[in-house]
């Protein structure tokens, strides 16, 4: 399990960090927040 968390870090973290950075990106996933206690509401 180790491993996997070091290659993740290694790997995946420095490719998520530059897309996080991006405005719209950002936006959309705050946006996307935003709207998911509208969801779980309406699904009950």
């Amino acid at each position: 399990m180790e491993a996997l968390q070091k290659f993740l870090e290694k790997w995946l973290m420095p490719i998520a960090s530059k897309v996080e950075k991006q405005r719209h990106l950002q936006s959309i996933k705050d946006g996307m927040i935003g709207v998911i206690p509208f969801i779980v509401v309406g699904s009950m």
